[in-house]
């Protein structure tokens, strides 16, 4: 929804920002002891699935074999490795993948799982449609110049009775003043997922209808939706 000069300069702002938190992130530096518990479980291979989101659609679904995509990953997913009785396919991307293999390999780091470089708005292209069960995103969609499409390339490269799920803190864009990462808002009224900006207020579930039956919610200050991939997309 950033066009011409202006997406690039947020491009550039959004990389740095990003590049710096992560680079401090990925070596434990002073000011991240917050999220050391964090780092351990993203770099280990047995870390069994952790957003208890995905658990439930995992516990769900009959199939062993599960493929997920998880979008805007950073340099290690969030999401774990490891269900019982299910063989995953765990699928992570972002834009700034090259980034942070050089951060990685700066910090003597092997991810038990690479990220692959793809930004959400070109998913269909590189994936082509129908080819995950689940895709996920979690406060990553704030932070990118056209999270609609993005999440519309989601349901897109979903099957067909498959799951997207968005994880986002609330009006993240609006409590940082749209500094930084933070671009955008998610949002719940009237049971409704709304997108929205200063200049721009999208309602996910009406914009996608034919497509995905979208269910929202508020938990604990963040906003949780799941969108379930209808036949007729």
């Amino acid at each position: 929804m950033h066009s011409g000069l202006g997406r690039r300069l947020w491009w550039r702002t959004r990389k740095n920002s990003e590049v710096d938190f992560w680079e401090a992130w990925l070596v434990g530096a002073p000011g991240t002891e917050e999220w050391r518990s964090d780092r351990e479980a993203r770099l280990a291979p047995d870390t069994e699935i952790r957003d208890p989101l995905v658990r439930a659609e995992l516990e769900r679904n009959p199939a062993e074999e599960i493929s997920i995509l998880d979008v805007g990953s950073g340099p290690l997913t969030a999401l774990g490795y490891r269900y019982p009785d299910k063989t995953l396919t765990i699928v992570p991307v972002d834009p700034l993948a090259d980034e942070y293999d050089r951060l990685l390999r700066d910090a003597g780091l092997d991810p038990p799982i690479r990220t692959i470089r793809v930004a959400g708005e070109a998913l269909l292209e590189h994936f082509g449609s129908r080819r995950f069960d689940i895709a996920y995103a979690i406060n990553s969609l704030d932070h990118s110049a056209d999270p609609f499409t993005i999440i519309s390339n989601m349901v897109a490269v979903v099957r067909t009775g498959g799951i997207v799920l968005l994880r986002h803190k609330r009006n993240e864009g609006e409590s940082a003043r749209y500094g930084g990462m933070h671009q955008w808002n998610f949002d719940v009224v009237d049971d409704s997922l709304l997108l929205w900006d200063n200049a721009v207020e999208l309602n996910i579930g009406s914009e996608l209808e034919g497509r995905a039956v979208t269910t929202a919610s508020i938990s604990q200050g963040e906003v949780i939706a799941r969108l379930v991939v209808s036949e007729s997309d």
